[in-house]
């Protein structure tokens, strides 16, 4: 057994490790002091000492055998300095004696604080023995700031934080790292390194930490919250009853609804001290604000506000979010019919200005059945509709609250379930889409990347539960919504239902958002792996096999958007291969030049198909079947034609750097800006902002006019969706153009100028 010895072992850090040793099975303990208690323990054993007689302390370790010396002397001026010094030459002289520890707890202080200079002397007489020896670096000790109850043989003082008196004097911001540990923690750090078979000079130690989670705004509203092991059997309420009430307890948090105002409170009206001060209901320190003495922050107007969105982060200011039944499918909502017909015959149209199904598949009808049973959907269709005709920025929130109460309500509604059935998932991905949709209209927040994450990950739960032999089955999903009532004898399209016909819209309009969205992030697009299962290759004919036909909702075919879709994945490949530096030219040219291929058969197919379009007739009865507008085809394939243009420009960039001069990009540019003008519609311009973005940053001088002519030509429109906000990018790059080097990439041109050129070309 060995024996260890503690120096100053009746008080502070000392008495903690005092406490720790008694029950060791492996070490006898000592207690070395100059006085004995005069209550002393009757199993303690006490050696009296005097710290300046150096040869009668060697003697006093070696007549009780002492292995290790632990010195929790107070250590902080000269005269205490030289009786830890005096210590460590005892140790030294004595025969038995091994190891030291050195009183230098809590943190290494500079060499020019009187400290400092005390335990620097103690750590020199350290190094001239043949003692091993160690100190300990544990941070600020947490025994200041408990309860009265809690056990500690430390000399109470208070730093930073007065709880006992509400006063605090937070050093700097209050956002710089530290370390608390217990002293009793301590302790057991150090018991247990007696066994260790070597020291380190210096050890470092804390108590156990928090495991610590931050739910964000997006992660609350989904009625999602880290789970906390206290809950799982204290509860009486179900998990997911519980769950809900939390995230909403969350939200109400983020939104400083737990703030209470000081200026009406009763606690300047009473003053017979009712209000329970915080040191009496904590058994550990706790932050919070209980003082009548507010931060200046805290004014009731601008600071205040600013401090609120801070805080809030993605959560806005002002909505209201509480606990509803769940959304009845009934009748007309007020003013519905109107709203309903503006949306859909008015505003849809110039969103989506590709979209145009025939007569016998339904045309845009679903929109109209929507708008009567989903209010999420309803709110937003309001404040388009008044934005578009109105253009008046000062009201875009007019609509604000109602859109998002019942997007919450929805959300809600849906979590509040063991499983949300096909149709609450279909209609909830609806509604935040719609949300995405009027915030890329607006073009004022960057809420929709949000709205986008949200969505898509409903997306997914939809897909996932659709799999058949591991494989995605549009087929399933679309019989789960009710099977078409009836087929044309032509085995033309489907006629798809209003959930049906509306779920394939925004499956086709969320990839294309989170393609054009990885491209400015410059992630891997996150649904790409369900490409081969959603999007159709079946150009020039009618589709029977119910994927997605790209074209028929954003313009662009699909194996233009997939080839995009790649080179953002190619550029995150290169991105990475750089940083841990084993980029393979080979590989890279390989991957260049598969996608290359794609874009140029695209392009050879397209022309194909065209030519053959002009020369076939086209019957009645497929009229029938197909939009009623004579010239769709030909603006779905001048679109493909951009973005498949746009996309070579991107390739370029990502694979041989920033070069505007390349013959190939300038020829790409050329084209896409040629095909820009004669197509002359303000809605199509809206719907392909990404190829004239991209081709407009690699524009040279002379073109610079024809780009800021497109977006002049639409007019008060270019405020509608990001048009504008486009524009205001390619401003800042043509500002810049001779300071970019090959390094400068499209992503960089995205985000340059800050937050407002990062959401002008993010649908999402």
């Amino acid at each position: 057994m060995v024996v260890v010895a503690v120096a100053g072992g009746t008080g502070g850090i000392g008495g903690a490790i005092v406490d720790t040793l008694r029950p060791s099975p492996h070490h006898k303990m000592i207690i070395l002091t100059r006085k004995v208690p005069d209550t002393p323990r009757a199993t303690d054993t006490f050696v009296t000492l005097d710290y300046s007689d150096v040869d009668a302390m060697a003697k006093a370790l070696d007549d009780n055998n002492v292995h290790t010396v632990i010195s929790a002397l107070r250590v902080f001026d000269p005269t205490s300095s030289e009786a830890e010094g005096n210590l460590v030459k005892a140790t030294a002289k004595a025969k038995i004696p091994k190891r030291f520890v050195a009183s230098a707890w809590g943190i290494q202080y500079a060499d020019t604080t009187p400290v400092g200079q005390a335990r620097g002397r103690t750590l020199a007489e350290l190094r001239t023995t043949n003692l091993e020896w160690t100190r300990f670096d544990n941070g600020f000790f947490l025994d200041y700031y408990g309860p009265p109850t809690l056990k500690s043989y430390m000399q109470k003082v208070a730093w930073a934080i007065d709880i006992a008196n509400r006063k605090a004097g937070i050093p700097g911001t209050g956002n710089e790292p530290m370390t608390f540990t217990y002293t009793f923690d301590v302790a057991k750090f150090v018991v247990a390194a007696l066994d260790l078979p070597k020291w380190e000079q210096l050890m470092y130690c804390y108590g156990s930490k928090f495991d610590v989670a931050y739910d964000p705004a997006e992660k609350l509203e989904k009625g999602e919250v880290t789970e906390l092991p206290f809950n799982k059997n204290a509860a009486d309420l179900p998990q997911k009853v519980l769950e809900g009430l939390m995230s909403l307890w969350g939200l109400y948090a983020l939104e400083g609804k737990y703030d209470m105002p000081t200026d009406k409170a009763l606690n300047k009206v009473s003053t017979d001290g009712a209000d329970t001060e915080l040191l009496d209901m904590s058994s550990s320190p706790q932050e919070c604000h209980y003082s009548p003495d507010r931060p200046d922050w805290m004014d009731g107007g601008e600071k205040q506000d600013e401090m609120t969105r801070r805080l809030k982060a993605q959560v806005k200011q002002g909505k209201e979010r509480h606990y509803v039944q769940f959304l009845p499918i009934g009748g007309p909502l007020p003013n519905a019919a109107n709203a309903a017909k503006t949306e859909r015959c008015n505003v849809f149209p110039f969103l989506f200005p590709f979209y145009a199904p025939s007569m016998i598949q339904g045309g845009r009808a679903w929109v109209l059945d929507i708008l009567r049973y989903n209010k999420t959907m309803f709110h937003a269709a309001m404040s388009l509709s008044t934005y578009f005709f109105t253009l008046v920025l000062s009201s875009e929130n007019m609509s604000d609250y109602q859109l998002c109460r019942s997007l919450q309500a929805e959300v809600l509604a849906m979590n509040q379930q063991e499983s949300a059935s096909l149709l609450q998932k279909v209609r909830a991905m609806q509604s935040i889409a719609q949300q995405m949709f009027l915030e890329m209209a607006m073009a004022k927040t960057n809420e929709s990347s949000m709205h986008l994450a949200a969505a898509t990950s409903i997306f997914e739960d939809i897909l996932q539960a659709s799999k058949v032999n591991d494989r995605i089955n549009m087929t399933k999903i679309m019989a789960e919504l009710e099977r078409p009532s009836w087929v044309p004898l032509s085995n033309q399209r489907p006629v798809w239902k209003t959930e049906q016909a509306a779920l394939r819209f925004y499956f086709a309009i969320l990839l294309w958002a989170d393609i054009v969205s990885s491209t400015s992030l410059q992630t891997v697009p996150h649904l790409r792996k369900y490409y081969p299962d959603l999007i159709s290759h079946d150009y020039g004919s009618t589709a029977t096999d119910g994927l997605l036909r790209m074209e028929e909702y954003v313009g662009c075919e699909g194996w233009a958007l997939i080839a995009i879709a790649e080179t953002a994945a190619l550029d995150v490949w290169k991105q990475e291969e750089q940083r841990n530096g084993r980029l393979n030219d080979e590989a890279l040219v390989k991957r260049k030049e598969h996608i290359e291929g794609v874009l140029q058969d695209g392009l050879r197919s397209l022309d194909e198909r065209c030519s053959t379009q002009e020369t076939q007739p086209q019957r009645i009865i497929q009229s029938f079947y197909r939009s009623s507008d004579p010239r769709h085809f030909i603006k779905q394939a001048a679109a493909s034609r951009i973005w498949a243009h746009a996309a070579q420009i991107y390739l370029a960039t990502v694979t041989l750097g920033w070069q505007p001069d390349n013959p190939s990009v300038r020829e790409s540019a050329s084209e896409v800006l040629r095909l820009l003008q004669e197509l002359e519609d303000p809605a199509i311009l809206r719907s392909t902002v990404w190829p004239f973005c991209v081709a407009g940053c690699v524009a040279d001088v002379s073109q610079e006019k024809g780009f800021r002519d497109l977006v002049v030509a639409s007019g008060s429109l270019r405020c509608f969706g990001r048009v504008g906000e486009a524009l205001r990018i390619l401003e800042c790059v043509w500002s810049r153009r001779e300071e970019l080097g090959t390094e400068w990439n499209m992503a960089a041109c995205f985000w340059d100028n800050g937050r407002a050129c990062a959401v002008a070309i993010r649908p999402a």
